[in-house]
């Protein structure tokens, strides 16, 4: 992960209702990451997504 240590850190908490039964969580955004890296693949380059990428796999269950 590249970041820049003066400027790393969240953004504002806002409440989203993207659970089942429209049921709310509280997120934050993070602030000063440049770029991210999973398993070799940059997912996160100069500030934003990488469009198309989608490194890793869905865990269920504990497995």
């Amino acid at each position: 992960m590249a970041f820049d240590p003066d400027t790393v850190g969240t953004g504002p908490a806002r409440r989203v209702h993207d659970f089942p039964a429209g049921c709310d969580r509280l997120v934050a955004s993070s602030v000063g990451i440049v770029h991210t890296w999973v398993r070799g693949e940059a997912i996160w380059a100069d500030g934003a997504a990488v469009p198309g990428v989608a490194s890793g796999r869905l865990l269920r269950g504990g497995a």
